[in-house]
C-alpha cells in the first residue's frame, strides 16, 4: 500500500468516526428532496394553475396492453414520458409482441425500481 493510500485510508476513517460522533440527526434530508414528494414545473408559455389549485397527473383507470398502446397511452403511467415510450414501441417493433410485463426490463434505462413503478398499470393482452 502507497503512502498516498495510507493517507487516503486514514481519512476516510477519520470521516466515518466523525459521522458516527456527529449522528444522523444533523444529516436529515429536508422536506423539499423527501422521495415521495413530486414538484410540477409548467411548460414555458403555459399558464399557471390559480393558488390553491391542484395539480394531479392522470393515472390510468385500466391497465395499459403492452401490445396495442399508442405513445400517448403510455405515458398516462407515471413514469413513461415520450422518450420512454418511445423505447418501449422501439422495442415491440424490433422484437415482435410482449409476452410478459417482465420484458420491459430488456429497455435501456428500465430496472427492478422503474419496472416496479411501472408494472401495476401495464399489462399483455
Amino acid at each position: 500500500m502507497t503512502k498516498e493510500q495510507k493517507t487516503l485510508l486514514s481519512w476516510m476513517i477519520v470521516m466515518l468516526l466523525l459521522l458516527a460522533v456527529v449522528g444522523t440527526a444533523a444529516f436529515t434530508v429536508p422536506a423539499f428532496l423527501e422521495a415521495d414528494r413530486v414538484i410540477y414545473v409548467e411548460k414555458p408559455g403555459k399558464t399557471a394553475k390559480a393558488a390553491g389549485e391542484a395539480t394531479t397527473p392522470s393515472v390510468p383507470k385500466e391497465k395499459i396492453p403492452l401490445n396495442t398502446a399508442t405513445a400517448e397511452q403510455l405515458m398516462t403511467v407515471p413514469g413513461i414520458g415520450e422518450g420512454y415510450a418511445a423505447r418501449i414501441l422501439e422495442y415491440r417493433e424490433q422484437n415482435g409482441r410482449f409476452h410478459s410485463v417482465d420484458e420491459l426490463m430488456n429497455i435501456k434505462g428500465v430496472g427492478v425500481k422503474r419496472f416496479a413503478k411501472w408494472s401495476p398499470y401495464l399489462s399483455v393482452d
